[in-house]
């Protein structure tokens, strides 16, 4: 369908139905055209999103922050949003603002763990343990049902911080609520003390 959309383009170049189309099925395919069409779609979300990760991807952070700020505050991207802002804001060596553009978010309601773990992560990849530890159990306490990836990354921040005991019981929580993770036990628990 790409293919198509983009040889109509190539006849009707311009055409704001076959940009959109042409854009959406190069995003769904994976296909690099998605970048290029993207920058003729404007304030589209999934174009900003595009765009965002063209410029992370290449370390041009605070053109991929401007593009997570004109994401719209609703939906889906009122998740993402703060989170990849504070990732590129994080990306681009500022930390300290990272976590500040989290803190709201952290202190809500909604989504609060979700908030705390990507905060916990930034802390802790920029060196700040005590934040990073108190994000952490943040996160921990407000989702108390534990996935693959929580596993990983609170068994090794606990590992990494002199409680081999707490790394194990996350691996065992692990285990608990999905049986099947069982056999990955043993290479994520050698893998414990190091940051995933």
């Amino acid at each position: 369908a790409t293919n198509e959309f983009v040889r109509a383009l190539a006849v009707r170049p311009g055409d704001p139905e076959l940009v959109q189309q042409a854009f959406l099925a190069s995003v769904m395919s994976g296909r690099s055209e998605a970048g290029q069409l993207a920058r003729q779609l404007g304030d589209n979300p999934v174009a900003q999103l595009v765009l965002g990760d063209q410029d992370a991807r290449a370390g041009n952070w605070a053109a991929a922050e401007q593009h997570y700020q004109g994401l719209p505050p609703q939906g889906l991207t009122q998740l993402l949003r703060p989170l990849l802002v504070a990732w590129s804001q994080a990306g681009a060596g500022h930390p300290e603002i990272a976590l500040s553009t989290l803190r709201p978010f952290v202190d809500g309601q909604r989504f609060r763990g979700i908030f705390a773990l990507h905060a916990g992560a930034i802390a802790d990849l920029a060196g700040m343990t005590a934040d990073a530890g108190r994000y952490y159990a943040i996160a921990r306490a407000d989702m108390p049902q534990i996935n693959l990836r929580m596993a990983q990354i609170m068994a090794s921040w606990e590992a990494r911080s002199g409680h081999p005991a707490a790394a194990q019981r996350s691996f065992a929580a692990l285990a608990s609520d999905a049986p099947d993770m069982i056999i990955a036990l043993p290479t994520l628990e050698a893998d414990s003390t190091t940051r995933p």
